[in-house]
């Protein structure tokens, strides 16, 4: 597909299915244009509503893919993915594995539905780790994803907001955290709710209002790096935030405002680890 607008019948799940027939000879239902043709750019933008995409009926999902795309300013909104290795995956190189030389941003993914995929629900496939940027991550639900809910190579000027992930075996794994990613207001279920695997030289990310009740799991190998979490609450006693600091890198974490319910260690340090928790100063003034 190339610069168009699918829309299928409204609803949760949608009564419009696109399904992946047994013994098919393609990997998924539908792909961009560019990424089948081993063209290097980014597509042109497209929209994609109310649609379902089902896995094969037999389960033969090794390889497979509910959507694969490589567009900019496109927008998947109401779609449910269901029963693939990968639902919705999103991928920098070609299916002959050339790398797109153009960037590709200002995605929106939105109030979807990820369920039952044997890798991950929602993919974005980036070896460059700088190529799909800006995008939002919005609103969605991800369950019973034997890989990860969310698993993504690259996060600068990412929003991930708003999400409810249960059931998975990991509920938002990413590869670096860069440059204003943004992780707000979501609700992780799973023993291993966050894992950020690594972060940029000197960047820093947020992570606000969050609901955890498995462990965040920070890693700096790349470069000194600061995490700036505020009103987060973990709510379980396996909910604790996991910190290291490795190859000489410092992780530093600002926590404001984060409750905790564990009796075991809120911060579980490894390496090169600073934790602060400054207070809001408060001043009074008397006047007579």
């Amino acid at each position: 597909i190339a610069s168009i607008s699918l829309a299928g019948a409204p609803g949760a799940p949608s009564a419009s299915v696109l399904k992946l027939c047994n013994g098919s000879r393609y990997s998924h239902v539908l792909a961009s244009l560019n990424y089948v043709e081993n063209n290097t750019f980014t597509g042109q933008p497209i929209t994609v509503s109310s649609l379902t995409f089902a896995g094969p009926a037999d389960g033969d999902i090794v390889g497979t893919s509910g959507f694969i795309m490589m567009q900019w300013r496109r927008r998947v909104t109401r779609c449910t993915f269901k029963g693939f290795e990968t639902g919705l995956r999103v991928s920098t190189v070609t299916a002959y594995g050339a790398p797109i030389v153009t960037s590709m941003v200002n995605n929106r993914y939105e109030n979807d539905v990820f369920e039952q995929n044997s890798d991950a629900g929602f993919r974005i496939t980036d070896p460059s780790r700088h190529t799909a940027t800006d995008y939002f991550l919005l609103d969605s639900f991800a369950s019973d994803n034997g890989g990860a809910g969310f698993k993504v190579d690259t996060t600068a000027g990412a929003l991930i907001r708003g999400s409810h992930l249960y059931s998975n075996a990991v509920d938002i794994d990413i590869n670096i955290g860069s440059q204003a990613l943004r992780i707000f207001e979501n609700y992780f279920e799973d023993a291993l709710s966050l894992r950020i695997q690594t972060m940029n030289e000197g960047e820093t990310i947020a992570l606000v209002g969050n609901i955890f009740e498995g462990a965040c799991s920070l890693t700096a190998n790349d470069g000194n790096a600061t995490v700036d979490s505020s009103s987060n609450v973990f709510r379980t006693q396996r909910a604790v935030m996991m910190l290291s600091g490795n190859r000489g890198h410092v992780l530093s974490v600002v926590s404001v405002g984060d409750a905790f319910v564990s009796t075991a260690t809120h911060y579980n340090k490894s390496g090169s680890v600073s934790v602060s928790s400054p207070q809001m100063q408060m001043s009074t003034e008397t006047r007579t």
